[in-house]
């Protein structure tokens, strides 16, 4: 994909993803970060909650960045995790309770995530979760 389209590609880790993935590419990663494309501003945060003894692919709640872009206007949040849905208890899948901040505050216009085997669509105040699995076609 990344060579097949000629257009700025953004993108992070799931909890099973190994760091050297978008090595020789040119995708941005943009965990914890907030970049601008085509007008855009886009952040993320990679991975999932931290679940088992895993080294890798985890985080605990506490380094969830997304407290810092709480007064930002971000057009689109990308998400490895999703954020808690009344029906996500599983350890695993129960997502950040920080991304609810993110909706508190209005900053997010649309948050996209993975993680959950399971197409979902919902709104929490004003922005759009969309949920991409299998895909989401938009």
């Amino acid at each position: 994909m990344d060579r097949k389209y000629n257009c700025p590609k953004v993108g992070l880790f799931g909890n099973h993803d190994k760091a050297h993935y978008f090595d020789d590419t040119e995708i941005m990663n943009v965990h914890r970060d907030v970049v601008e494309v085509s007008g855009l501003a886009i952040a993320g945060f990679e991975e999932s909650p931290k679940y088992n003894s895993q080294p890798f692919g985890q985080h605990l709640e506490a380094e969830a960045f997304v407290a810092s872009i709480y007064r930002k206007k971000i057009d689109v949040f990308l998400a490895h995790s999703n954020p808690p849905y009344p029906h996500t208890n599983q350890d695993s899948h129960r997502g950040f309770q920080a991304f609810n901040g993110l909706f508190e505050y209005e900053t997010v216009r649309h948050f996209f995530h993975g993680h959950i085997h399971e197409p979902l669509e919902m709104k929490k105040n004003q922005p759009a979760i969309h949920s991409v699995y299998p895909y989401l076609l938009l």
